[in-house]
């Protein structure tokens, strides 16, 4: 597995993926309801594949372009009910893939929400940096151990890319299974679409090895 090829997909890559003259969309690896799942290691302050690969070295920072989001209060993956904000984006393989923060780091998310804001772009216009920043617990019983957490900064979308992101994605199920609940407390989201049947626990919804969202 090329690491590089895990990296998210640039500006670049976003605006590349209609074609103009066709309206064909470039071929999107997703399996409905199991994005691949990126996570922050808040150990060692990087970013790996499901804990195994990674995919930055520590203290690096890792710069993605949400194609939905989603900020909620939830007691999930059996941990007590908590704040989180889950991405949705593409890696360079352009497979859909999901990152899940939780703690400080969606206070600081929620900080720069509020900026972006008054920039007149939401967060699946920008790209956005995620920084790992090193933290000294105060508790007592911690004993002075370190750990990080997300810190963030953006860069506005071009036009093309905002527009071209709008094309492929507006409508795709883009959701992630074991998080799903339908006991979230909705904060914030945009383009997080998971099936009806799904949301009311009711019937199965269908999932096809791939797709794009033209499917």
């Amino acid at each position: 597995m090329k690491t590089a090829t895990l990296l998210p997909l640039p500006s670049t890559g976003i605006a590349q993926l209609l074609n103009a003259e066709t309206a064909e969309i470039a071929p999107i690896a997703y399996l409905p309801g199991r994005p691949r799942q990126y996570r922050f290691d808040a150990n060692r302050g990087m970013f790996n594949l499901k804990g195994e690969t990674p995919i930055t070295k520590p203290k690096e920072s890792l710069t993605l372009i949400p194609v939905a989001f989603r900020i909620f209060r939830d007691s999930i993956l059996g941990q007590s009910t908590k704040r989180w904000a889950e991405f949705f984006f593409l890696n360079q393989g352009n497979q859909v893939c999901n990152l899940l923060l939780h703690g400080y780091s969606v206070d600081n998310l929620m900080d720069l929400n509020e900026e972006i804001f008054y920039e007149k772009v939401n967060l699946c216009q920008i790209e956005l940096t995620i920084t790992p920043a090193e933290r000294t617990s105060k508790a007592p019983e911690a004993n002075n151990s370190r750990f990080f957490i997300a810190e963030f900064s953006f860069k506005r979308l071009s036009a093309e890319a905002i527009a071209t992101q709008e094309a492929v994605f507006k409508g795709m199920p883009l959701w992630r299974e074991d998080t799903l609940t339908g006991d979230a407390e909705p904060i914030l989201s945009y383009n997080f679409n998971p099936p009806v049947e799904v949301c009311n626990q009711v019937g199965t919804a269908e999932t096809p090895v791939s797709l794009s969202s033209a499917a």
